[in-house]
C-alpha cells in the first residue's frame, strides 16, 4: 500500500490581480490539476491564484474543513500576497498561520500598515504562524529598520519548473471560486 502524503496545497481559485510573469500558475491548466478526493491531511495550505480576494469564502471553507476534520490536530494556512489590515487579521482568525509574500509597492505600503497594527495587538497573532516570504526586489522596499519581530521572514527566489515539495498533494477544489 502507498503511503499517503500528510500536506495538501489546496488551489481554491485561479484569480490574482498581479499577472506575474514567473507565476508557478502559469506553468500548468489549472482545470488539470486534480480535484481533491480527500481530506486527511495534517496540514491544508489554501492558495490560488489569490485567495483572499474572497475572505469570507476562505474563512467559510477552513470553517467547513475545521468541522470535517473534528477531533483532529490539521492545521489549516492561508497564501497570498494580500496585506490588507483589515482583511488579513479576519482570515488570520480563523486560520492557524498565514504566509505572506508581497509582490510590489503598493502590497509593501499595506504590509507596513498591517505590521504597526499587529504589533500594537500582539494578542491577535498569539499561537498563530507568520511568515514573510520576500523576494530580493521587495526586501529592499522595506523601511529601514521595520519592526518584524512577529514574522519568521524567508528570503525566496524565482523558480523555474516551480516543483512541489516532497510530502504534499496540489489538488483543487471542484469548482473554483470566481
Amino acid at each position: 500500500m502507498s503511503k499517503k502524503n500528510k500536506k495538501l496545497r489546496l488551489l481554491v481559485t485561479k484569480q490574482c490581480p498581479h499577472k506575474c510573469p514567473m507565476c508557478c500558475n502559469n506553468q500548468f491548466d489549472l482545470m488539470k490539476v486534480p480535484v481533491v478526493d480527500r481530506i486527511d491531511y495534517d496540514e491544508i495550505m489554501i492558495t490560488g491564484g489569490e485567495p483572499l480576494l474572497y475572505p469570507r469564502l476562505v474563512c467559510d471553507l477552513i470553517q467547513g474543513l475545521r468541522v470535517l476534520r473534528y477531533g483532529t490536530q490539521t492545521k489549516f494556512y492561508v497564501y497570498t500576497s494580500i496585506a490588507h489590515p483589515a482583511i488579513f487579521p479576519y482570515v488570520l482568525d480563523e486560520a492557524d498561520g498565514i504566509v505572506l509574500t508581497p509582490h510590489n509597492k503598493g502590497t509593501i505600503d499595506l504590509f507596513c500598515l498591517l505590521n504597526a497594527k499587529l504589533l500594537r495587538a500582539p494578542e491577535k497573532t498569539k499561537g498563530k504562524s507568520l511568515r514573510l516570504c520576500l523576494f530580493p526586489d521587495i526586501k529592499a522596499m522595506l523601511p529601514q529598520g521595520i519592526d518584524l519581530s512577529l514574522w519568521q521572514v524567508k528570503d525566496i527566489e524565482w523558480k523555474k519548473d516551480c516543483p512541489l515539495p516532497d510530502g504534499e498533494d496540489f489538488r483543487r477544489l471542484p469548482n473554483l471560486i470566481e
